[in-house]
């Protein structure tokens, strides 16, 4: 019962699996961008930060260690 359309889905899923969230750190003072890590992984281990805590920090908006974390480009207030 699996159909072509199913296993070219499973295929372009495996292929997408190297994509990851870009986090965007801005400085918690004045809201400066500071730069941009392609994954929370490499951020935290940047920053030498919990993956948990930026987690958390992303999800709530809180600063952390002087820093607010985002997915997005442009530090919403």
């Amino acid at each position: 019962m699996d159909s072509t359309e199913y296993f070219s889905l499973l295929k372009d899923i495996a292929d997408a699996k190297h994509i990851l969230a870009m986090v965007f750190i801005f400085d918690a003072n004045t809201g400066e961008f500071i730069r941009s890590y392609d994954g929370l992984v490499l951020c935290a281990k940047t920053l030498k930060l919990s993956h948990n805590r930026i987690k958390s920090a992303l999800l709530s908006g809180l600063p952390l260690s002087g820093y607010i974390f985002s997915y997005h480009r442009v530090l919403k207030q």
